[in-house]
């Protein structure tokens, strides 16, 4: 995590870290960050997802792509579920057992913009 000031959480009041909770979701349902998550991922890709119950990166399978949030199928259990496309982590599928380390990693980069009507001309390609 590349938060600065990780450490001085616990310290933090409660109205203070719901208020950090609240930026957080605003930032994580920017269209423009579903839009960057879905350009990297298909139907039936194997992805690893963040499980909020183990604290676990898992592995699944895309069932189904929504506007806010991916259908996955858990690879052990088999089971159904949905979550956030912030959530997901793309996997190369012959790495599929090994962690992907910091070194292979692509660079992170700001979501893309979204065009508006108003960007576009008549004739324009």
């Amino acid at each position: 995590m590349r938060v600065k000031q990780i450490e001085d959480l616990p310290m933090a009041t409660s109205a203070e870290l719901y208020q950090l909770s609240w930026v957080i979701e605003q930032l994580l349902t920017d269209p423009r960050r579903i839009v960057q998550a879905r350009s990297q991922l298909h139907m039936g890709q194997l992805v690893k997802y963040w499980d909020w119950g183990t604290g676990k990166l898992r592995e699944a399978r895309i069932a189904a792509m929504k506007d806010r949030q991916v259908t996955l199928i858990d690879e052990q259990s088999k089971q159904r579920f949905s979550v956030l496309y912030a959530a997901v982590v793309p996997v190369d599928e012959q790495q599929a057992g090994a962690s992907p380390s910091p070194a292979t990693a692509a660079p992170l980069r700001p979501p893309p913009e979204i065009h508006h009507k108003q960007d576009f001309r008549v004739g324009q390609v």
